[in-house]
């Protein structure tokens, strides 16, 4: 058996790689049991991918993800979702029926962003998560100035 290294004695790129899943061995899909969504993804979500929803606030974007985790769950995948704006409630998640799937149903209410990062950490650490549901990012992003280098952006949240 390999002696694993310690986390202090750095690692190659190789060897980092070497380490995670090859998500795109067999370009492996799986259906979102959503079918617009499905229809538009070509079949479905690939598996190693990042799918962004966008569209105004109040239109059910967190209701498709809800239901869009349900049906994953009920595939027999492990779904982190992580709600950022506090805005799931205990109607939703019954009108959704995700309720129903919760073995494999993980909900975090977290607003800042290291909290979710190390929350990240000990999840994908179990090597059981499938899917994260991240509602939404913009919640994750501190609404003051931030500075990147020498540029500075504004964020708001309308």
């Amino acid at each position: 058996m390999a002696k694993k290294k310690k986390v202090d004695e750095g690692f190659s790129l190789a060897e980092l790689a070497s380490t995670l899943p090859n998500y795109f061995e067999d370009n492996k899909v799986v259906q979102t049991g959503v079918y617009a969504l499905d229809n538009l993804l070509n079949g479905g979500i690939e598996l190693g991918s990042f799918i962004q929803l966008l569209a105004e606030a109040g239109v059910g974007k967190s209701t498709i993800c809800l239901e869009l985790s349900k049906n994953l769950c009920e595939q027999g995948y492990y779904v982190l979702y992580i709600d950022s704006e506090n805005s799931i409630t205990k109607d939703m998640m019954d009108s959704t029926g995700i309720s129903q799937v919760s073995d494999n149903f993980f909900l975090v209410k977290e607003s800042t962003f290291d909290k979710v990062e190390e929350i990240l950490d000990n999840f994908i650490s179990t090597n059981k998560l499938s899917f994260i549901v991240v509602d939404s990012l913009p919640g994750l992003i501190n609404p003051c100035f931030t500075n990147i280098g020498d540029k500075h952006i504004s964020v708001t949240n309308n």
